[in-house]
């Protein structure tokens, strides 16, 4: 299983093995992989690959695709490309666990941050799935990712935030 934050300008990924190992997944040496995505008519170029396809047409170039996500879900109007943006990077990040692993790896558990609601958190599900990942609630897998980059899990159902005890 794969823990994935693709929200920020880079995307980080840590990979959980069958025996328990867990370890951050590399992407040309670097545990951070550029989450923007090159699209014109014909492809979406995701990664490192992307970036450098952005030199030339730079307008042609999404740094950030989860920013097209508003508060609200992102606009009704995109056909889902924000979508198939945001599935481009989880692909590179599907391909470099299957590396890692030595086998397919489909499940994930996508963190996303606090603040983002429902329709957020639903478009980001669409996308994974897109990107042949299934996610899973939080439970399912124990890095510390979460934790440390201080985001949430996508949870699978809708579920009361944590508890604060008083001060």
């Amino acid at each position: 299983m794969v823990s994935v934050d693709c929200t920020g300008a880079t995307t980080v990924a840590v990979l959980r093995h069958e025996d328990g190992r867990v370890e951050p997944l590399l992407f040309d040496a670097s545990p951070h992989l550029p989450s923007g995505v090159f699209r014109n008519r014909h492809r979406l170029i995701a990664g490192r690959r992307g970036l450098d396809a952005a030199a030339a047409f730079p307008d042609q170039y999404v740094p950030v695709p989860a920013r097209l996500l508003t508060a609200s879900g992102g606009p009704a109007s995109d056909n889902g490309q924000v979508e198939d943006c945001l599935a481009a990077s989880l692909r590179v990040v599907a391909g470099q666990a299957a590396t890692t692993a030595g086998q397919r790896v489909t499940e994930a558990v996508i963190v996303v941050p606090p603040g983002w609601g429902p329709q957020r958190r639903t478009r980001m599900r669409v996308a994974a799935e897109r990107a042949g990942i299934h996610p899973h609630p939080p439970g399912r897998c124990r890095d510390r990712t979460a934790d440390t980059q201080r985001r949430r899990p996508i949870p699978v159902q809708a579920r009361p935030g944590p508890r604060v005890p008083p001060v």
